[in-house]
C-alpha cells in the first residue's frame, strides 16, 4: 500500500506541476477553449428553453448538468439567470449550485498554485496523506 501511495502523490506532484507551469499561450489558449466552451453551453440551455416554450424535444436535466460539471458552469448560470430556465426547478437547481461551488474550489487552487509554485508540492504531500 506505501507504494501506492507513493505513486498518487508522485502523480499528483506532476499534474499539479504542469499548471503551475503553463506559459503564457497555454493559459490564453486555455481560457479560449474555457469561454467557447460556456458560449456552447449557453446555447445550449437556450435551445432547451426554446423548445420547453415550443413544447419541442427537450435535453435531459442530466446532460445539462453533466455540461455545466465538465466546465460550463458560467455558461449554466448565465443561461439559467439570462433565460430564466430552470431556476425554480428542484433538484437541478441546488446540484448546479454544488457544481459551482466545486469549481470554485478548484480555481482557487489553481490560482494558488500559479501564484505560489511551491504549493503544488505542499498540496502534493497534503491529498497524499488523505489516501
Amino acid at each position: 500500500m506505501g507504494s501506492r501511495q507513493g505513486f498518487r502523490s508522485k502523480a499528483t506532484l506532476t499534474s499539479l506541476r504542469q499548471i503551475s507551469e503553463m506559459t503564457p499561450t497555454d493559459f490564453a489558449i486555455a481560457i479560449l477553449i474555457f469561454a467557447l466552451y460556456n458560449v456552447i453551453v449557453f446555447c445550449t440551455f437556450w435551445w432547451d428553453k426554446d423548445a420547453a416554450r415550443n413544447g419541442e424535444w427537450r435535453i435531459s436535466e442530466s446532460t445539462l448538468l453533466g455540461l455545466a460539471f465538465l466546465g460550463g458552469t458560467p455558461g449554466a448560470v448565465i443561461g439559467q439567470r439570462v433565460l430564466r430556465h430552470k431556476t425554480r426547478k428542484e433538484p437541478f437547481r441546488s446540484i448546479l449550485r454544488a457544481i459551482c461551488i466545486t469549481h470554485g474550489v478548484c480555481l482557487v487552487v489553481a490560482l494558488l498554485l500559479l501564484i505560489c509554485p511551491d504549493a503544488a508540492r505542499l498540496l502534493a504531500v497534503a491529498l497524499s496523506s488523505l489516501v
